[in-house]
């Protein structure tokens, strides 16, 4: 009875000493549930000089909807772990939006280009969760220039092409932010709908335009490494005969509605695009661009998140386009805003050890 009794009370300290150890260990590593505040968190593609989704014809004062962003919907929520600061688990589809109808907007800043249509949706993260977390990342370093195909990575020089500084001329840098730890991952991004444009494909003796793109999937800022690459294959571009010109709230310039029937087709060109990680630090983008000779786009990310993880962080994601001719620089901003956390740490493992204990006492001292 007495050896019952010595191993009641041993194994009751074994389990009051493994109590304190669960509580111990579910106040350090305790899950967070945070719901998305749906109002301050967006996702932005700044393609060029051009930030989507851009839903509606602007401006406002004709009768037009501004440009808005897309959102989650609903309360959806992502999961935190870690403190200060806290890594973000984000599941699929947090940002899953819809516009209701296209756009149609003039580029009057590029020759021979004359207007663009813009309905595009986007799903992210697409097929898997996406984590955000502090820390250096094996897949890269915290800073680091990438150009297209040059040996030199992961520190080309120059935007110029040529030598071990790649096969286009186009450069993107990543600089960590420079204070507080090392924070970002990667994430996929599905577009779908229609982002398509028109260009002048002949002036004599027939005015003829050629319409480009598709409304075919496609998916951006992927970045597993330093670079995700995306390849859409060559189709074939629809040619239209002297299409009438609309009048539009654009001041001078007019807008192609309806194009008519197509009277020829021409070969389409493939498009090459590359994707980066996101990071709460600093990209910086820079391409050949008319009327040049560069267009440089920059992006920041900001941590602005209490320690227990409550607040706004903003990430940012670099990559470029390169399709007719010209490379697009691109910058995807995704921003989360979330309230306090409501935890679920280990206090469930905590109360069931209470139990056992008090199960274990009274079997001692039966």
């Amino acid at each position: 009875m007495r050896e019952i009794e010595s191993t009641a009370k041993r194994l009751t300290a074994l389990l009051s000493g493994a109590l304190l150890v669960v509580l111990l260990a579910g106040a350090a590593n305790a899950a967070k549930y945070f719901t998305v505040t749906t109002e301050q968190s967006n996702l932005t593609y700044q393609t060029g000089s051009s930030v989507l989704p851009i839903l509606g014809n602007l401006p406002t004062s004709y009768g037009g909807t501004p440009a808005l962003r897309w959102r989650p919907q609903g309360s959806p929520i992502i999961t935190g772990t870690g403190t200060n600061p806290v890594s973000l688990t984000i599941p699929p589809g947090l940002i899953s939006f819809q516009p209701s109808a296209p756009a149609i907007l003039p580029v009057p800043s590029l020759p021979s280009y004359i207007q663009f249509t813009t309905g595009l949706a986007a799903y992210a993260p697409n097929g898997s969760a996406a984590t955000f977390k502090p820390g250096a990342k094996t897949s890269r370093p915290a800073n680091f220039s990438w150009c297209p195909g040059a040996s030199a990575n992961p520190a080309c020089t120059t935007v110029l092409a040529g030598g071990s500084q790649g096969s286009m001329s186009a450069i993107i840098k990543y600089q960590s932010g420079l204070s507080g730890p090392q924070y970002g991952g990667t994430m996929k991004i599905l577009n779908t709908g229609p982002f398509q444009w028109f260009t002048v494909e002949a002036t004599l003796p027939t005015y003829k335009v050629r319409l480009h793109g598709n409304s075919e999937p496609d998916t951006l800022a992927a970045g597993p490494g330093y670079s995700n690459y995306v390849y859409a294959s060559a189709g074939s571009d629809p040619i239209f005969n002297s299409p009438p010109f609309v009048p539009t709230p654009y001041l001078a310039y007019n807008i192609i509605t309806d194009p008519g029937t197509p009277v020829s087709s021409a070969p389409g060109q493939a498009a090459n695009g590359w994707g980066m990680p996101f990071t709460t630090g600093t990209v910086y983008i820079k391409v050949p661009w008319y009327p040049g000779p560069f267009l440089t786009i920059t992006g920041m990310g900001a941590d602005n998140r209490t320690p227990a993880g409550a607040g706004n962080i903003s990430m940012v994601a670099g990559g470029m386009l390169s399709n007719t001719g010209i490379t697009v620089p691109q910058l995807v901003t995704f921003t989360i805003n979330v309230p306090e956390a409501e935890e679920v740490s280990m206090f469930a493992a905590g109360v069931g050890l209470l139990g056992l204990i008090g199960l274990v006492r009274r079997r001692a001292s039966a």
